[in-house]
């Protein structure tokens, strides 16, 4: 992994401190590299929206806002296909008794917190 070193205003660095200190991310690394992955992930729907919008920009070199609209509403679709894929893994996996039954609130938030970690240190290492 490598590092790098950011100045940014003191009014995000109190925004970054707090979100730390929440527990949610380990390190500011951290949650810049979830920024990151986020701001990542918009530049592809970016990409996406000119994919669709291509071929009507040959044809007649103008994008309405219908065009416009038409284009995310297909990036949309697509996000909703992955977030449906990804809810029916869920319940296939309450259907084969993969779940935990929690006792409190607390005991729910700090499992949550606990799996976030993990999610975010294996996104750390595979970006190693």
């Amino acid at each position: 992994m490598r590092t790098l070193q950011v100045k940014i205003p003191d009014e995000l660095k109190d925004f970054v401190d707090a979100q730390v200190a929440s527990g949610l991310y380990h390190t500011a690394g951290d949650l810049f590299s979830d920024l990151l992955q986020w701001h990542k992930r918009h530049l592809e729907d970016l990409a996406l929206r000119d994919q669709f919008l291509a071929p009507i920009r040959r044809k007649n070199g103008t994008i309405t806002k219908k065009d416009l609209d038409n284009a995310w509403d297909k990036i949309r679709e697509k996000r909703l296909i992955e977030l449906r894929t990804d809810i029916q893994i869920g319940i296939d996996q309450l259907d084969r008794g993969e779940y935990y039954t929690y006792h409190s609130v607390e005991e729910c938030v700090a499992d949550i917190k606990a799996e976030a970690r993990k999610l975010l240190n294996s996104r750390r290492r595979n970006r190693a």
